[in-house]
Formats: C-alpha cells, sequence, structure tokens
C-alpha cells in the first residue's frame, strides 16, 4: 500500500515537470503565432497605404483601367472619405513598424500622430491663411479614411487560423 502511494507521488511530480515543460512550449509557440500574425497585419497595412494619391508632373494621369476602353484611366487623385488614404509622400508607409514584447502581443502600427488623424477623422483643423500674412487660421474638417480596422477586418479570420496552429503544435 505505501509503495503504491509512493508510486503515485513519484507519478505526480514527472506530471508537473512536464506540465512546466508543455506551459513552456505552449507560450513559444503563441509567441511565435503572434509574431506571424504581426507580419500579416504589417503585410496587409502597406498593401492598403500603397496606391498613388497625385498626379505626376506631366499631367500622365494614374490609376487602373476602366471599363471604357483602352486609354481610359480612372484618376486615384486623393483618397476619399471612407477609402484608405492614398499615398502623396509615401512618409505614413515608411513609418509602418512591428514591434514583438514577448509577452504574447505585438504592436503594429505608426509613430506618426496624422495616421491616427486619418483613421478617425479631425473636426476642425487650423491652418495659416496664404493671402494674410497675419496669424489668422482657416478651419477645415477633416473626415475619416480608415485603414488599421479594415485592414485587421480583411485579415481577422487568418490571424485566428495562424494562432489556433501556433497553439495546437504543442499538443
Amino acid at each position: 500500500m505505501w509503495t503504491l502511494f509512493l508510486d503515485e507521488i513519484v507519478s505526480m511530480r514527472k506530471i508537473q515537470f512536464n506540465n512546466a515543460a508543455l506551459i513552456r512550449e505552449v507560450q513559444q509557440n503563441a509567441q511565435r503565432g503572434v509574431e506571424r500574425a504581426g507580419q500579416l497585419l504589417l503585410s496587409t497595412y502597406e498593401k492598403m497605404l500603397n496606391q498613388p494619391g497625385v498626379r505626376p508632373k506631366g499631367g500622365r494621369r494614374l490609376g487602373k483601367p476602366s471599363l471604357l476602353g483602352p486609354g481610359f484611366f480612372l484618376n486615384r487623385g486623393r483618397s476619399l472619405p471612407g477609402e484608405s488614404p492614398h499615398y502623396e509622400t509615401r512618409d505614413l508607409l515608411i513609418s509602418l513598424h512591428m514591434i514583438p514584447d514577448g509577452k504574447l502581443q505585438v504592436n503594429v502600427g505608426t509613430p506618426l500622430d496624422y495616421g491616427l488623424f486619418l483613421e478617425y477623422g479631425v473636426p476642425h483643423i487650423g491652418r495659416k491663411s496664404r493671402k494674410s500674412k497675419k496669424r489668422t487660421f482657416a478651419m477645415y474638417q477633416l473626415k475619416p479614411r480608415p485603414w488599421l480596422r479594415p485592414g485587421y477586418g480583411k485579415v481577422a479570420d487568418k490571424i485566428q487560423s495562424i494562432l489556433r496552429t501556433a497553439v495546437g503544435k504543442s499538443f
């Protein structure tokens, strides 16, 4: 009877040791999955922001061929409210980055303030008047041109499957 009890204690210690190794393996696989999901999200944002915005000098048109026939193009121009922003300087596109923090979390985004201004819009922005040298400001509104939330929405299912697969590798 005592030997059976001692065998149970020894097997419980083995189970506890294996549980610690299993937990460590699950955390490592989950972190790898989170980083893969962050890379997917980053590439989706880059695709969304990689659309030309302003006509180049010389008057050539930018855009996709339209259904009207050859030689007809839809001018991209600046983005309309509700569309993802088109680039003019590529600063927002270049500033996109992913930072894994090692705690099953990854930060994907941009440090530029106007990335959030484009995402949510701004009620009123002041601008120095060009006609007058005085410090008068013309007020205008920037309507939202979302790119963070729609980008996540496009790949949310893929992110979930990446995370499920990563954690499932441990079992």
